[in-house]
């Protein structure tokens, strides 16, 4: 795996689960190569850390309530890597 795709979001906790439901459209519309890993968080959430650190790049898809109009779409990048 180079790449990770990760959808947070838990639909047990009464979460929105946006990155669940993000994951599933990926998975039902697109085709992605081997290097390419699509998971869905959901309720494993943290317990998949390993995933994060076995991936080159990773793209964590989440909700989180900001400044701005509803569905504007913000870009956080680490320092960490």
């Amino acid at each position: 795996m180079q790449t990770l795709i990760f959808g947070a979001g838990n639909l047990l906790l009464s979460d929105e689960g946006f990155g669940v439901h993000f994951i599933a459209y990926l998975e039902e519309h697109y085709r992605f190569g081997d290097d390419v890993e699509l998971y869905d968080g959901g309720t494993l959430g943290i317990m998949v850390t390993h995933l994060l650190e076995e991936a080159d790049r990773v793209y964590l898809v989440d909700v989180v309530e900001a400044k701005g109009e509803p569905g504007e779409i913000f870009r956080y990048e680490s320092l960490f890597f």
